[in-house]
């Protein structure tokens, strides 16, 4: 079931935690979300073998996305093209 946090390679750990000075401030604070979100309490339940055997357990429960959340996604999209279809547009002068 794909690779376990506990499983990777320390020199990647480290290179990651290298690396982050070298970066801006936005990427510096989704990796840091990103690090927190794996090494945190929650994360290591998720990897236990007890949550497995519910999961296993449980195979009928599936998590569905709302259909807001679709709704929003494709607004946000749509604005995003939007504004990069605008950034290629010649202004008047």
């Amino acid at each position: 079931m794909g690779v376990r946090f506990a499983d990777a390679h320390p020199t990647n750990l480290l290179w990651l935690l290298f690396s982050l000075p070298s970066m801006n401030l936005l990427t510096l604070l989704i990796s840091i979300c990103g690090l927190w979100c794996l090494i945190g309490a929650r994360a290591r339940f998720i990897f236990t073998p007890d949550y497995q055997q519910v999961i296993a357990a449980t195979p009928h429960i599936r998590y569905q996305t709302s259909k807001w959340v679709w709704i929003l996604l494709a607004v946000l999209v749509g604005l995003m093209l939007l504004a990069i279809a605008a950034a290629f547009v010649p202004s008047p002068q």
